[in-house]
């Protein structure tokens, strides 16, 4: 690789920053370095907001920015300050929309902080290119100092519907005869940056995903029944009417542990599944506990392939042990945040901990629950692909289409606001 070459405009960064920042190009393999992992922050507008008050908040903000930032920075990670309102952040593993996303929530931060309240559009985010021959340049960031670029509408894919707001259009739950009622909550991929995939999740309870079961063993395999049932209906549903929406259903670790149960389960899956329904269907295993034996896992789940597209496992949050998962056809492994007893800060450390860990062991990642805009930025910018929860889009009673979302969506309620 050639020797990376680094603009005149970089002459105002430190020399360490323009030294670290030199080896980390010239060192990355061709491609490695990505549009947008390189991004400025600015608080001109801030400052202007600000007017005369500004020279006594200065330092205050510059502390507030740089504390904020290093709190969100990962190995490798590198930043610096340049001028007297702008930072240079280096995310060295990041892709453009989670380094985006990365910047847009460290905005929030710091504007809370100053004002006690959201104002990220005060906040200009700009994005540099690594060229794949090593040279560099700060040209786009410079001139980058600009509000944040938020759609007013966001349509659905194939242009048939608008976008996120008509997620909402029908929330009324399914009801199970005699049982629990049951919605369906949407999924983010955060990487095709679509809502496709939506859980059946029951309804009525203290905590989504959850609701209020004595956790006896016989409460749990009904739940599971139930929810069984409910997503065969609709499958039937999306598979007559033409529909690409992927359905999600989750079965407890331990309703399928007892083989009768896992018998009875099977069966029905075999005597209710359309004809190439299986496509369209995610099986979520619940609660799977510590320490379960890889060949338990492949017990539980080599059943189950044949009528699924994928499995996927969710773990408590704490979990970095994901030995129990190779050679099992379970594609990712995630948690549920909703009910979690902790603070914000804490949730999100866990979270990048959980989402390293399953990188690790070569498994996509999913968490559950988001009810806050800080807690689904920081998802997206600690790796996980696949995310649900009321921040992302309210539950529907009947899916019927793919829908585009992406980073701008997220935030829309916080920047109106």
């Amino acid at each position: 690789m050639s020797n990376p070459q680094i603009s005149s405009a970089t002459r105002i960064l430190s020399p360490d920053f323009e030294h670290q920042l030199r080896s980390l190009i010239g060192s990355a393999e061709p491609g490695a370095l990505q549009a947008g992992r390189v991004s400025i922050i600015g608080l001109d507008r801030v400052k202007e907001s600000f007017g005369a008050a500004w020279k006594r908040l200065a330092d205050r903000a510059d502390r507030i920015t740089r504390n904020t930032i290093e709190r969100y920075l990962l190995p490798g990670d590198i930043f610096t300050a340049f001028g007297e309102t702008n930072y240079v952040v280096v995310f060295s593993s990041l892709d453009t929309e989670r380094a985006r996303m990365k910047c847009l929530l460290i905005a929030n931060e710091v504007m809370k902080a100053l004002l006690g309240e959201a104002g990220a559009e005060l906040i200009s985010i700009g994005t540099a290119v690594a060229l794949l021959d090593g040279n560099f340049s700060f040209d786009d960031m410079m001139a980058a100092d600009r509000p944040l670029d938020i759609p007013t509408r966001t349509a659905a894919v194939g242009g048939e519907q608008p976008g996120p707001a008509s997620v909402n259009a029908d929330p009324a739950p399914r009801a199970i005869p005699d049982g629990p009622r049951f919605s369906f909550q949407p999924m983010w991929d955060t990487a095709k940056a679509v809502l496709s995939t939506y859980l059946c999740t029951p309804v009525g309870g203290d905590r989504q995903g959850a609701p209020d079961l004595d956790d006896d063993r016989d409460s749990i395999i009904r739940l599971d029944l139930a929810l069984q049932k409910c997503v065969l209906g609709e499958l039937t549903r999306v598979s007559n009417e033409g529909c690409k929406v992927l359905i999600g259903v989750s079965v407890h670790f331990e309703t399928l542990a007892a083989a009768t149960q896992r018998r009875h389960y099977i069966q029905a899956l075999e005597q209710g599944l359309p004809k190439d329904a299986a496509r369209l269907l995610v099986i979520e295993i619940a609660d799977v506990p510590e320490g379960v034996p890889q060949s338990r896992m492949h017990e539980l789940t080599a059943p189950l392939t044949r009528y699924c597209r994928a499995m996927v496992a969710r773990l408590r949050l704490e979990s970095i042990d994901f030995a129990a998962f190779r050679g099992t056809k379970v594609v990712a492994v995630g948690c549920n945040i909703a009910a979690y007893p902790a603070s914000e800060l804490t949730i999100i450390q866990l979270m990048s901990r959980f989402n390293r860990a399953a990188e690790k062991a070569q498994l996509g990642t999913y968490v559950r629950g988001l009810h806050s805009v800080s807690l689904a930025a920081a998802a997206v910018g600690a790796g996980f692909r696949y995310i649900d929860g009321h921040s992302i889009g309210e539950f529907v009673q009947h899916p019927s289409r793919i829908v585009k979302f992406n980073l701008n969506d997220v935030y829309r309620s916080l920047l109106r606001a």
